[in-house]
């Protein structure tokens, strides 16, 4: 618009817009429609460029320090974009199984890229690896299932501000919303729990995770782990500083041909110092065989876990 409201130019060949535009520092203008592109154009209104863009999108572009456009697609993940020209630097798939819209990205004065999905909070390297995820609860209902609802804010001092609301469960439905503040971790704190275990599996049966973080002031340590399922196991322990630790878990009968579950640990030591999640995602699947698939051959299996292996061709 021009100064004195009059229309200065209009771009009518693109599709419905669910989010406004973005100015880079040499005017550019910046926008993502609502599926799988993204613009840009000249501060006189000539398209610039466009691209399309590799995962879903429809969310508002965000600029890193350095210029570079961040786009968090609805459902699966987050991508880099260089803007000069449109192309992907890198992508960062977001495990997402109920398929909930993942908030716009904040960027942090150094680079650091945040953004929530699901009931987490998670935060990037510029390079697009992953520095941590913090998991959101609430005190009244820990571990009823809660959903990132509003895009992240950051304060003055890297203090990360994101609101959630409460989803139903089993009783009934819950409209609570929450606001979370996330601080600067404490260096004190145990290391990333490292989660690991077999990539795949039968329900029913049992899967052992082996679990493992060190405590910087050599503290015993206690473990909570989300089993990805509704299901979680509060503090375990204490545990030596170091120590790999085993822990099993079965799941139900998935909902479709095969379903991804995400086990996510986090340690705490003896002062009560919490690390991020560790991460490990399994993929829980039906057999080829229909035939074989009952209680009690699962359970037969299950006492003998090396011909269960030797099966796994029955996937």
């Amino acid at each position: 618009m021009n100064d004195d409201g009059s229309l200065k130019w209009m771009s009518d060949r693109i599709t419905a817009f669910d989010y406004g535009p973005v100015i880079g520092s040499d005017g550019t203008i910046y926008a993502v429609p609502r599926w799988d592109w993204l613009f840009a154009f000249n501060p006189d209104g000539s398209e610039k460029w466009r691209k399309e863009l590799p995962i879903d999108s429809g969310g508002q572009v965000s600029i890193a320090p350095d210029g570079t456009l961040i786009v968090c697609g609805q459902f699966h993940g987050v991508m880099a974009v260089d803007p000069s020209d449109g192309s992907i630097l890198w992508t960062y798939t977001a495990h997402n199984p109920v398929g909930e819209t993942i908030t716009n990205a904040a960027i942090g004065s150094d680079g650091t890229i945040f953004f929530g999905c699901i009931n987490y909070l998670s935060a990037l390297n510029p390079d697009g690896t992953l520095k941590w995820k913090e998991h959101l609860s609430t005190d009244v209902f820990p571990y009823m299932f809660m959903y990132v609802d509003g895009d992240p804010s950051i304060s003055n001092d890297g203090t990360v501000y994101v609101t959630s609301w409460l989803g139903t469960d089993f009783h009934g439905y819950y409209d609570i919303g929450y606001i979370h503040a996330i601080g600067m971790g404490d260096p004190d704190a145990p290391s990333t729990p490292v989660v690991s275990g077999k990539n795949y599996g039968l329900p029913l049966l049992d899967h052992w995770f082996s679990i493992k973080a060190t405590s910087p002031s050599d503290k015993d340590v206690f473990y909570m782990v989300d089993w990805g399922d509704g299901n979680v196991e509060d503090w375990a322990g204490p545990y030596d500083s170091g120590e790999m630790i085993m822990v099993k878990h079965s799941w139900e009968m998935p909902s479709n041909r095969g379903e991804y579950f995400q086990v996510s640990a986090r340690a705490k030591d003896t002062d009560g110092l919490l690390s991020p999640w560790g991460e490990f995602e399994i993929k829980i699947s039906y057999p080829r065989n229909n035939v074989f698939y009952n209680s009690v051959f699962l359970r037969f299996l299950e006492c003998f876990p090396m011909l269960e292996r030797l099966l796994g061709w029955i996937r």
